[in-house]
């Protein structure tokens, strides 16, 4: 019993020191710490580039339907429903530059034993209008996947 009654005290006295010495770093570690400089990053125009405005800030590509089927790319004309074969070359350049230029998605699944190419940033929304058809979405669909998007989110309007 003594033995058990010693293991508690010592777990007890253990734990007490472990949350004052982080108390301790939380409050008073900002001393230890050498000032830091901004991280200096060359950024190459055109990796996430998409209507010519400069990247998006986000990294994510947008594309808009409208109402009469029109395409658009965060703001950039890219054809129409029927004809996806501006918009799915476009896709396809822009994973492309942004595979060759290693940027990354901004998440907790990027880690180490996840594939390279898995890790490019190729999330694509599609916005479309509540009037459109699921049929016409789909086939959307297939064509931003065929491009090499993923994940794929749909935003309704």
């Amino acid at each position: 019993m003594r033995r058990i009654l010693l293991y508690l005290i010592v777990a007890m006295i253990m734990f007490i020191v472990g949350v004052t010495v982080n108390t301790m770093v939380n409050m008073f570690g900002w001393l230890a710490v050498e000032e830091s400089r901004p991280l200096q990053i060359e950024f190459r125009p055109n990796a996430l580039d998409v209507d010519g405005r400069g990247p998006n800030k986000c990294g994510h590509l947008v594309i808009s339907i409208t109402s009469d089927g029109d395409l658009y790319l965060n703001k950039a004309e890219m054809g129409t429903l029927k004809d996806t074969d501006q918009l799915k070359a476009r896709l396809v350049k822009i994973f492309v530059s942004r595979t060759e230029q290693h940027v990354y998605r901004d998440s907790f699944d990027v880690w180490w034993e996840v594939p390279k190419d898995r890790q490019i940033e190729k999330t694509v929304f599609i916005k479309a209008p509540r009037s459109m058809s699921y049929g016409e979405v789909t086939d959307l669909i297939k064509v931003v996947r065929e491009a090499g998007a993923d994940p794929i989110g749909l935003v309704s309007y």
